[in-house]
């Protein structure tokens, strides 16, 4: 009984260690938002600054720094934003539902 309950105990430990390193870092994931924008908008975006998020409700994306053009050739950008906040509902996230309800968006520096 008393190494099963270790066993759980380490599990559970393990569980959350993980969940912590995928969720320490949002940069890790620059790359991936640029390339979902851009196969679904046809735009070029490219996030300069850091990311940040906040977990708890309403769930929170904010990104510094981004520059969004047809192509990244042009000497100056069609959009220039210094921040992009974007905040959203938990509980579609959490059950894996194909919608995304947004509470709102921010533009700032635009």
């Amino acid at each position: 009984m008393r190494r099963l309950l270790l066993f759980l105990i380490f599990l559970i430990g393990a569980g959350i260690g993980v969940v912590y390193w995928l969720l320490a870092d949002p940069n890790r994931f620059k790359a991936e938002i640029s390339a979902l924008i851009s196969r679904e908008t046809g735009l070029t975006v490219e996030l300069r600054g850091d990311l940040a998020w906040r977990l708890w409700p309403p769930v929170r994306l904010v990104a510094n720094d981004v520059v969004a053009d047809w192509t990244m050739t042009a000497e100056a950008p069609l959009v220039a934003i210094d921040s992009v906040e974007l905040d959203a509902d938990l509980w579609p996230l959490i059950t894996g539902e194909r919608k995304l309800d947004v509470n709102g968006v921010a533009l700032i520096g635009l």
